[in-house]
């Protein structure tokens, strides 16, 4: 009787044991989620996260730690929970939590990202086509074309050949001993003496080892002188050799000069000496001085210095205001050339009556 008695009462307490285990294991499935949810296990693209361990928390006789229940529930492979951490092969998608999405959604309003130029595109599935990307343009560079080697300018070289005297004016020849020529219409300047004497412009190209004459209007000798010539000396033509434009020579008068008293005048009431260029040559800066004496008297009633600038043959009058001219009153003049030697003094006197 007793044995029924004991049986009935392990029979009695038989269910609420095992309602009590079951609920037990209930619970241990429970933490075990939240841990695995909540501890970020599972694959990761990056590196390990560094974790700090849960406080442990006493159960029963011993001490368990919430790092053991997810071993634990790892190792047993629970329903509901990941199993051991795997490694993901290239290429393979990463493992899909469920309940989240496994697409990135688009915004409304935002272009769709597209593969960065020249990086690898995705590996298409077996049995797909490929998508065919545009092949690069490449625009060709010009050739450049070498630009012609300019053709050198040939100068022409200015230089004083030859320079001499006629009719006591000085001539100066000037040439061109450079590769180019003097265009007709330049304008050439010639110094003598150191001043510019005469600019010319030439009628004709000046070619090379051409020549041209020039006979200077105001250049005069009248005695023995050392002349420098020199063409272009502001070397305002370009030229092969800007040094060698000078020439220097010792010239002298090639005709005599003879100035003549040739009579005298009333110009006014005031007594008036002609004089008289004599030669074929140029008087310019003749000086003379000019004395008058009444007739038969050695007394001189006026002396006067005067400068002559005759062409050749040409008469000019003096004015002697010193001395009143009547008409039938008789004087003797004499002259004197000062600045240059006259060839015939005998003609330098005169003596005659006012007309």
């Amino acid at each position: 009787m007793w044995r029924r008695q004991a049986g009935g009462l392990i029979e009695a307490y038989r269910w609420p044991l095992a309602g009590s285990i079951a609920a037990l294991i209930v619970g241990v499935i429970v933490v075990a989620l939240v841990l695995a949810f909540c501890g970020g296990e599972g694959e990761s693209e990056g590196p390990a996260a560094v974790t700090t361990p849960r406080p442990t928390r006493t159960v029963g006789p011993r001490t368990v730690t919430a790092a053991d229940r997810t071993a634990t529930a790892l190792a047993t492979g629970m329903p509901g929970m990941p199993g051991p951490t795997a490694t993901r092969a290239p290429g393979e998608p990463p493992t899909a939590i469920p309940g989240l999405p496994t697409e990135t959604p688009s915004l409304p309003g935002l272009p769709e990202a597209s593969p960065t130029p020249g990086a690898p595109g995705p590996t298409a599935a077996p049995g797909t086509a490929t998508p065919a990307f545009p092949s690069p343009t490449f625009t060709p560079r010009p050739t450049s074309t070498p630009s012609p080697t300019p053709t050198p300018v040939k100068l022409p070289d200015l230089v004083v050949r030859d320079l001499g005297v006629h009719h006591d004016r000085i001539w100066v020849v000037i040439g061109n001993d450079g590769e180019g020529k003097v265009p007709a219409g330049t304008e050439v300047d010639i110094a003598v003496r150191g001043v510019i004497a005469q600019s010319v412009e030439l009628g004709t190209d000046l070619h090379p080892d051409g020549s041209y004459l020039v006979l200077l209007e105001d250049e005069l000798i009248y005695r023995r002188e050392l002349v420098l010539a020199t063409v272009d000396p502001d070397n305002k033509i370009p030229e092969e050799e800007e040094r060698n434009n000078a020439l220097s020579r010792w010239l002298e008068p090639d005709v005599p000069l003879d100035v003549a008293v040739q009579g005298i005048s009333a110009v006014g009431a005031r007594l008036g000496v002609i004089v008289l260029n004599n030669c074929e040559a140029l008087l310019k800066g003749v000086r003379v001085r000019i004395t008058v004496f009444p007739a038969g008297e050695q007394q001189a009633i006026s002396v006067s210095e005067h400068e002559l600038n005759l062409q050749s043959s040409e008469a000019t009058t003096l004015l002697i205001s010193d001395v009143v001219a009547i008409p039938g009153l008789a004087f003797r003049v004499v002259m004197e050339v000062l600045n240059v030697t006259d060839a015939d003094p005998t003609n330098d006197i005169f003596e005659g009556v006012v007309p």
